[in-house]
């Protein structure tokens, strides 16, 4: 049962409604209770035959972005019941960000650090960061040259979902 989708936005007014087979509005509540970075808890309020979910711009703007784990939970006088849970990916409004807030994943990153230890342009900062307890720096070549290839695949693949293609390349049919 998908209570709220896969994503949020921090900062926007939150409002949806969900129809929850076999429970009563007028006579049972539900409260979401989303975990993570931060927590927020939300009591669905009759709407109909369905609960209607809402918080407002300040009260979700205080929240940081990240993955949450979120659980739904019934009351029916008294009487607890978990009746769904799951994860949403809570984004960030870019209107709240600060200025200079890192946009890069975190394999675009460490692609820009080992391509700058490989072509010595590296600042004290890139050269003393490790990976596997080893400084990049100290790092051989030829590790750091399958550590590119493996973080270029990574943002290949993060790329092709974020433009909603399959992240393992071109589908080719065959026919026996």
């Amino acid at each position: 049962m998908d209570i709220i989708g896969k994503r949020l936005i921090a900062g926007m007014a939150w409002d949806w409604a969900a129809s929850l087979p076999g429970l009563d509005p007028a006579r049972q509540t539900v409260t979401l209770y989303l975990r993570g970075p931060g927590s927020i808890d939300l009591v669905g309020a009759a709407s109909g035959s369905s609960f209607r979910f809402q918080a407002p711009k300040a009260q979700t703007s205080a929240l940081p972005g990240g993955i949450y784990n979120w659980q739904a939970v019934a009351d029916d006088a008294g009487i607890e019941t978990i009746i769904a849970t799951g994860r949403v990916s809570l984004q960030l409004d870019l209107r709240l960000g600060a200025e200079g807030a890192e946009a890069r994943s975190f394999a675009e990153r460490m692609l820009a650090m080992v391509e700058a230890v490989l072509e010595n342009r590296a600042t004290l900062e890139q050269r003393r960061y490790q990976i596997n307890n080893r400084s990049l720096d100290r790092t051989p070549v030829a590790d750091l040259m399958k550590l590119r290839t493996q973080f270029r695949a990574q943002i290949s693949a993060e790329q092709a979902k974020r433009a909603g293609r399959s992240p393992f390349g071109r589908r080719v049919l065959t026919r026996f």
